[in-house]
């Protein structure tokens, strides 16, 4: 809204510079200023490779650091809580799928049968559930995620649920065609909102403040130092490692317990 009715030869570094300022006295975080520079810079980029501009005026445009706000983890206390509590319910295991493998709520939803590599043991995400409808992954890059045993126990015990339920995704002729690994109790998508408040639900009766995000903040938290930055970048879907470490430089770096084990081997 700031530059976009005027001509693009018209725009110099200054204006660029003044979008990330607005943005930046707005409270935006570093990782949306970088994404609308990124943005920026793709139409400028065009524009000279267009001749119509002579120098691109994104080019060497700062972004603000600015501390990035942490990331809610859950305990092991709050999920054995929740755990408890959805032990019943036909959405267990995309709970326990979405804690073993990262995945955004929206590549959940989306996950098709036909998604799944068993020979390779990894699923394919390409697109993703979101409230405009089915579309891209939210950067349009393909990722693979690898399958623990855990993961792949969890989509057996989901095919299972499917079946002994009668879901229509199973013995529908229409649905079955390329049916989705976790539909609604009709065989078709879940919207990613109704998602949200069914496991919201779930917390307030397991007396958690629980959302879909915070199972891919854990799988950071208890895979670190385990998982190199750019096994972690690419199982996360992230087009770059900076965004990766932008998002959970603080949870990568909490080397807590691992000082807590020095301290007691030196005075031991």
């Amino acid at each position: 809204p700031i530059i976009g009715k005027r001509k693009i030869s018209t725009i110099k570094a200054y204006d660029i510079q003044s979008v990330i300022a607005k943005m930046n006295e707005a409270n935006m975080s570093t990782k949306t200023m970088k994404h609308a520079k990124n943005i920026m810079n793709g139409a400028f980029k065009k524009a000279v490779s267009e001749k119509i501009i002579a120098v691109n005026p994104v080019e060497n445009i700062e972004i603000p650091k600015k501390m990035a706000k942490p990331r809610k983890t859950l305990k092991f206390e709050e999920i054995n809580a929740l755990m408890k509590i959805m032990e019943n319910s036909r959405w267990i295991w995309s709970v326990k799928f979405l804690l073993v493998t990262g995945l955004r709520r929206g590549e959940l939803l989306a996950l098709k049968w036909s998604d799944v590599d068993w020979d390779n043991k990894r699923i394919i995400i390409d697109k993703s559930d979101s409230s405009t409808g089915l579309g891209d992954t939210k950067n349009s890059k393909i990722h693979y995620v690898p399958l623990s045993m855990k993961a792949v126990e969890f989509l057996k015990n989901q095919e299972q649920m499917l079946k002994k339920e009668f879901n229509p995704s199973v013995y529908n002729d229409e649905l079955k065609n390329d049916p989705l690994v976790f539909p609604n109790e009709h065989g078709t998508m879940m919207h990613p909102k109704s998602y949200y408040t069914m496991l919201r639900r779930f917390g307030i009766k397991a007396g958690i403040k629980v959302s879909p995000h915070m199972f891919r903040h854990t799988f950071v938290y208890l895979t670190r130092g385990n998982l190199s930055l750019k096994d972690l970048q690419n199982i996360l879907g992230h087009s770059e490692s900076t965004t990766t470490l932008d998002i959970y430089g603080d949870i990568l770096n909490d080397t807590m317990d691992k000082n807590i084990e020095q301290i007691d081997n030196v005075f031991d």
